[in-house]
């Protein structure tokens, strides 16, 4: 799957709104900081593991067995 950045950014926005919204954080700083934190840590592993990685050609494995050489060539998506 592709990375979505339109998507991170929904699901942070509906998230940062319930933070705020909720009574028991309205003035507890602390308590937002680590609500956001959480949030914010969590959305962005969801998304980093979205990611697709596509290899075209580069890497060559010695048939004997070995190190492989050569460079990547290919797209993070």
């Amino acid at each position: 799957m592709a990375l979505n950045k339109n998507t991170l950014k929904s699901q942070l926005e509906v998230g940062l709104k319930q933070i705020f919204a909720n009574p028991s954080t309205t003035n507890n700083k602390d308590a937002i900081a680590e609500q956001m934190a959480t949030l914010l840590s969590d959305k962005i592993d969801d998304y980093v593991k979205e990611a697709t990685i596509n290899y075209t050609t580069g890497l060559i494995a010695p048939s004997s067995g070995g190190t492989v050489t050569g460079t990547f060539e290919g797209n993070l998506e």
